[in-house]
């Protein structure tokens, strides 16, 4: 309680970080929980047993999922450009439980994207080069440590603490 007072009474200014432009983006953000009875994105304080693994494999994909729209002199749409045709994502991770008490699971994304053939009509309407997005690729590896704080009977209501470092693999 002393710590979040002096914290609050504190005044200092605050300074926002100044990232490097980057004109790159994901268009494929999910990323599932891992570990023992989650529910997709969600995660829960539930920790397998010692020694208790798991592993998940979570498919997706989407037709399209990028587009650029060239705007006229009027703000009318002009036309409409599909960037990326088709992607494909598989998320693999591995989870494994110590003394009841701990989890430590290990996540990989891999995706594969096609590019729609009006990437090349799109680039000759606004002039300039920029890279195709064909191929194949692995996404961050994802290290995930959870500690089971406490719970009470029947796992009605439990308290647990996560931790989540991610490590870019081929960036």
């Amino acid at each position: 309680l002393l710590v979040v007072a002096l914290a609050l009474s504190s005044n200092r200014p605050a300074y926002a970080q100044n990232p490097p432009l980057d004109r790159s983006f994901d268009i494929q953000l999910y990323e599932p929980a891992m570990g023992v009875r989650q529910l997709l994105t969600l995660e829960t304080a539930r920790v397998p047993n010692h020694l208790g693994w798991g592993a998940g494999l979570h498919f997706g994909y989407m037709n399209s999922p990028l587009s650029v729209y060239l705007v006229d002199q009027n703000d009318d749409l002009q036309e409409r450009y599909p960037i990326v045709g088709n992607h494909i994502s598989a998320y693999l991770y591995g989870f494994i439980g110590f003394m009841k008490r701990f989890q430590l699971s290990l996540g990989i994304p891999v995706y594969y994207q096609t590019q729609n053939d009006s990437y090349d009509e799109l680039l000759g309407e606004i002039g300039g080069t920029a890279p195709g997005v064909d191929g194949a690729t692995m996404g961050d590896l994802r290290l995930h440590f959870k500690s089971f704080i406490y719970g009470l009977a029947k796992n009605q209501h439990n308290l647990a603490a996560s931790l989540m470092l991610t490590f870019p693999i081929l960036h």
